[in-house]
């Protein structure tokens, strides 16, 4: 045989040969290459749904935001926890949800599970049934100043631990924060901030 007919066969062989071997590999590799593909879809989709629950949070509250940078940031940390948060539960108690839309929206699109109570009686129904990892409490509710604050006891009477923030109209920084509350504030990124970090700090 000819040099010649050698190279031809070669040539001939050889782009078939490559296809059905990338063809076997691809077959072989199907289920672990098709999980990261969702992997990535999942991924982008929950970046761009933070994104948008951030740019909506800094334009909605553009007015109440502790530091601009920290409210761009929260979006990497979110994407950061995302394993974390997946199974993180809050307890949001405010008689007027409406008022705070933006940042249960913006925990929710980040993974977490947010459970809305209307009232004391409500929350503290809530934390017998459900494993709640953290409490995000108003002040006042139905004009009662000290509902918030009787929320906190009542909760650390029944031997529940989780941290307590509340997250009011108006902060006054040179009042501490009430026993068994951990965090006042009235800016919505210190407030995220911290649910972030109790996220990333809770033991799996």
């Amino acid at each position: 045989m000819s040099d010649e007919v050698v190279v031809a066969l070669i040539s001939a062989v050889l782009p078939v040969t490559v296809t059905i071997a990338i063809v076997v590999i691809v077959w072989w590799l199907r289920e672990p290459l098709g999980k990261a593909l969702t992997g990535v879809r999942h991924v982008k989709v929950a970046g761009l749904e933070l994104e948008l629950a951030a740019k909506a949070l800094v334009e909605d509250r553009a007015d109440r935001l502790k530091d601009p940078r920290l409210a761009d940031d929260l979006v990497e940390r979110a994407a950061d926890l995302r394993d974390r948060l997946v199974d993180f539960r809050i307890l949001w108690v405010d008689d007027h949800p409406e008022n705070n839309q933006v940042e249960r929206r913006f925990l929710r699109r980040a993974g977490a599970t947010v459970i809305n109570a209307l009232s004391t009686h409500e929350a503290l129904g809530e934390l017998l049934r459900d494993d709640i990892d953290v409490i995000v409490t108003d002040f006042e509710r139905g004009g009662d100043s000290s509902a918030g604050r009787d929320l906190a006891a009542s909760a650390r009477e029944a031997g529940c631990l989780q941290q307590i923030l509340a997250y009011v109209g108006y902060a006054d920084p040179s009042r501490g924060a009430p026993p068994h509350i951990s965090l006042v504030t009235d800016h919505p990124d210190e407030l995220l901030s911290r649910v972030l970090d109790i996220a990333r700090d809770r033991p799996w």
